[in-house]
């Protein structure tokens, strides 16, 4: 249950590809509700046209729900806070490995041919003013056929927008690891797409369980 965690997000935006009424949301939280229809646009364009109206903003799908606890990692650096978002590198197994994140890598060395690192969508914090930037970049060149991803976004970050160093700091998982802030759903479980928007304004354990799938299925946090 959303109102039953500790979060920073002020309101939800859903996308979706069915007709799904707001009223069919009322249970789901006493935040505010937006939901939006992609008109056959495609689901990895999604941070794209999601209509954000806060300065910050995270993506999830229907696989994951949120933290009982979820804290964002940020640092204070000359008095602003800055969100520590963590990367692999692209030679990493855990990236060559999966399709989905070469082709991700891929795409974000058309934008930077230096682009060496990946990022978790469903884990970065994105700032809305350069969302829209680089959403604005990649339908001007590439006509929207790809898929918007949190690793492209920062190679057009580092490419193309001066400010990159002064919103982020990026942090190498295999430093020390990092806690997903949306912990994954047993398949049994579906709920709509959501885009977490993120305010101006933090996990539990199941030491019982031994196996992570035991762990989910029985929706705690392993």
């Amino acid at each position: 249950d959303l109102d039953q965690s500790s979060h920073p997000f002020a309101e939800i935006v859903v996308l979706t590809d069915n007709a799904t009424h707001p009223s069919e949301l009322a249970n789901l939280t006493n935040l505010p509700v937006q939901v939006v229809s992609r008109h056959n646009v495609s689901d990895g364009l999604d941070i794209c046209t999601a209509p954000i109206s806060t300065e910050w903003f995270m993506k999830t799908n229907s696989f994951h729900r949120i933290r009982k606890k979820l804290k964002l990692m940020t640092e204070n650096v000359n008095g602003t806070l800055k969100p520590v978002v963590p990367f692999i590198n692209a030679n990493n197994e855990s990236c060559t490995s999966h399709p989905s994140c070469t082709r991700e890598v891929d795409f974000a060395r058309m934008i930077d041919q230096d682009a060496n690192e990946t990022y978790q969508t469903n884990q970065f914090v994105f700032h809305t003013d350069s969302r829209n930037h680089f959403c604005d970049f990649i339908a001007r060149e590439f006509s929207n056929k790809t898929v918007a991803s949190a690793t492209s976004y920062v190679a057009f970050l580092e490419n193309h927008l001066a400010n990159n160093e002064s919103l982020y700091l990026p942090y190498y998982k295999g430093r020390g690891g990092f806690r997903d802030l949306f912990v994954r759903l047993p398949a049994s479980i579906v709920p709509p797409t959501l885009e977490f928007t993120n305010s101006s304004n933090s996990s539990d354990t199941c030491a019982h369980f031994s196996a992570e799938d035991k762990c989910l299925a029985s929706l705690c946090e392993f």
